[in-house]
């Protein structure tokens, strides 16, 4: 079969240091593609390099964090650099 999202609206919210466009699509087009991604998803993401800092289940931002941390810990000399626009 074939799933499109036919119309969806947009906005744009303001996050610092910029914007963002969100997509709203409807509760259907919404409840469509969850249920496509969901399984892409969980065979998708053992795929994925373990670093990766994408809003994933078990990862993103913060898992990034404990890693990095932990790479410290086995090596105090270790430089690192990570930027992040995330502010939460």
């Amino acid at each position: 079969g074939t799933f499109r999202m036919t119309n969806p609206k947009s906005f744009v919210t303001e996050h610092r240091p910029k914007g963002r466009t969100v997509l709203d699509p409807s509760v259907i087009e919404r409840i469509g593609s969850n249920a496509i991604m969901e399984p892409l998803e969980n065979r998708l993401s053992s795929l994925l390099i373990e670093t990766t800092a994408a809003y994933i289940q078990g990862r993103g931002p913060h898992g990034l964090f404990h890693q990095i941390q932990a790479a410290m810990a086995e090596n105090p000399n270790l430089k690192y650099y990570y930027l992040c626009d995330h502010k939460g």
